[in-house]
């Protein structure tokens, strides 16, 4: 929740084409916070979001890579509440999911093969998204553009394993999720971990699109 005098959502085209909202939030201090999608963007993109919008630029500046306003800078808002929730995915946030192991996932060594660990990830990347309202078939999809695992201990049968997925970064349209994979039998010890990188990609041009406000709210209420 933040403190916020006067909201004003406008949808814009960027550079690529993508259709973008941006919030602006009046904080009561000396300048407005831009965010895009929920999150600071190149403060670039931000002059051209308003200018496109028909919103003045005077007073838009660089700052960490960011953006601010001026307060005169948006003459017209809507009056809200002096609360307003960003629905912004928590960095550090954490996703578990649970599945049994099953018998054929193991190997000749009677412990589950090391590739499944990787199936594993991502049957949790599948039904974080799906949780998060990106159902398939649909033009919205994740694209996986990176996946690393390493192999700390040997999942064994009987057992339940736990896939932890914590959300390290999130930009304009990528995720990047530290993965371990732990067993329920055995609390607090790492089995294999590793990263991936997740892209939001539109299913039909197969371009990677922004994240849009529903989506990263759905994924704010994933992310605990």
């Amino acid at each position: 929740m933040v403190d916020c005098i006067a909201v004003c959502w406008v949808t814009a085209q960027l550079g690529g084409g993508s259709e973008v909202s941006v919030l602006a939030l009046a904080r009561g201090a000396p300048k407005l916070a831009v965010i895009l999608g929920n999150m600071q963007v190149d403060y670039q993109e931000v002059r051209y979001a308003m200018q496109t919008s028909g919103h003045s630029t005077k007073g838009v500046a660089p700052t960490r890579g960011a953006a601010t306003l001026a307060t005169d800078t948006l003459a017209t808002g809507t009056l809200v509440p002096d609360t307003l929730p960003l629905a912004a995915p928590r960095i550090g946030g954490v996703f578990l999911w649970v599945m049994p192991v099953r018998w054929g996932d193991l190997d000749a060594l009677n412990h589950v093969n090391n590739t499944l660990y990787f199936r594993y990830a991502e049957e949790a990347r599948v039904c974080l998204f799906a949780q998060a309202g990106i159902l398939l078939p649909s033009t919205r999809v994740g694209v996986l553009a990176h996946a690393s695992l390493d192999f700390v201990k040997p999942l064994l049968y009987p057992s339940t394993a736990v896939v932890r997925l914590t959300l390290v970064r999130i930009g304009r349209s990528s995720m990047e999720l530290d993965v371990s994979i732990e067993c329920e039998e055995d609390p607090g010890k790492i089995y294999a971990k590793g990263k991936n990188i997740m892209v939001g990609t539109d299913s039909a041009s197969g371009k990677s699109s922004p994240w849009t406000a529903p989506e990263l709210a759905g994924f704010a209420r994933c992310f605990l």
